[in-house]
C-alpha cells in the first residue's frame, strides 16, 4: 500500500511539473509570436492573452491532476481485481508435475495450463511435452510461460547442461518460428531441499542448469523468471521437490508481475 501511495504522490508531482512547464512555454511562445507579428499594434493584445494565462488558478491545475491520479488508481484497482484466469487469458503455461499443481489447486484451469508428471525437454518427443508445446502453439497465445527441467536434471544426473539446453532450445525454436510475435518466458527450475540433495546429489546441480537457462534466454531474446527466492523451506512437501498449495499464489503473482499481465 505504501508503494502505491508513493507512486501516486510521485505521479501527482510529475503531472504538476509537466503542466507548469507546458503553461510556461505556451505563454512565452504566444508572447514571442505576438511581438514578431506586430511589435507595436499587437502588443496590447499580447498582454491580454498573457494575462489570461496568468489568471489560471493553481487550484484548477491541482484539481485536474487529482482527477488524473484518481483515474489511474481506479484502473490499477480494476486490473488487480481480475481473476487469474482473466489475467492469463491470452497466455499458456506449459510444464511438469510442479506446474500441473496450478490446476490441482484451482489456481488456473487446464485451458491455460498444459502440464503432466515426469515430462522434460530431453524426453519431450516421448513423454508428451512436445505435444503440449504444439497444443500451446495452436492456441496462438501472446505469451507462453515454460516451467520444466527438474526431470532433465535427474535424468542427466546433474552432469549434462549442454544436452538439456540443446533440447530446451529445440522446443523454444518451435514456438518462436511458428509464433514470432509471442513472448516466451522461462521459469527457473526450483531447487530441491538440502535433505533431498544429500540423498540424490543430481539435484544439487540445479543452479547450474538455471544458469544455463538464463544464458539461453539472453541469447534468444526470451525472458528468464528466477523464482528461487519463493522456494522457502516451509512450502515444500514431504518429498523435498514439490510444493504445498501456499506456494502457487506466490508463483502466479510472480509471473503476472514479470509478464505484465
Amino acid at each position: 500500500m505504501k508503494k502505491k501511495q508513493n507512486k501516486a504522490e510521485a505521479d501527482r508531482v510529475l503531472r504538476m511539473a509537466v503542466l507548469a512547464v507546458v503553461l510556461l512555454f505556451l505563454g512565452a511562445g504566444l508572447f514571442v509570436f505576438v511581438r514578431m507579428q506586430n511589435p507595436i499594434a499587437d502588443s496590447e493584445k499580447g498582454k491580454e492573452k498573457l494575462a489570461a494565462f496568468d489568471s489560471i488558478e493553481v487550484e484548477d491545475v491541482q484539481t485536474e491532476i487529482d482527477a488524473l491520479v484518481e483515474e489511474d488508481k481506479e484502473k490499477e484497482e480494476a486490473l488487480a481485481a481480475r481473476s487469474n484466469e482473466e489475467k492469463f487469458a491470452d497466455c499458456r503455461v506449459v510444464g511438469d508435475s510442479i506446474t500441473y499443481a496450478l490446476v490441482q489447486n484451482e489456481i488456473l484451469s487446464s485451458d491455460i495450463v498444459y502440464a503432466a508428471q515426469g515430462v522434460g525437454a530431453i524426453t519431450a518427443a516421448d513423454d508428451g511435452l512436445k505435444t503440449m508445446i504444439e497444443n500451446a502453439i495452436a492456441a496462438e497465445p501472446k505469451k507462453i510461460f515454460l516451467a520444466f527441467g527438474v526431470n532433465d536434471v535427474s535424468q542427466t544426473e546433474g552432469e549434462d547442461t549442454a544436452a538439456f539446453i540443446a533440447a530446451y532450445k529445440a522446443l523454444t525454436d518451435e514456438i518462436s518460428n511458428t509464433l514470432p510475435d509471442t513472448v516466451i518466458y522461462v521459469n527457473s527450475i526450483q531447487p530441491a531441499t538440502e535433505a533431498l540433495c544429500e540423498s540424490k546429489p543430481a539435484y544439487s546441480h540445479i543452479a547450474e542448469y538455471n544458469a544455463a537457462l538464463e544464458e539461453l534466454c539472453a541469447e534468444e531474446g526470451m525472458i528468464f523468471i528466477d523464482n528461487t527466492d519463493l522456494a522457502t523451506s516451509d512450502l515444500y512437501l514431504y518429498d523435498g521437490l514439490h510444493f504445498s498449495e501456499d506456494y502457487y499464489p506466490l508463483w502466479v503473482d510472480r509471473m503476472v508481475t514479470i509478464g505484465k499481465l
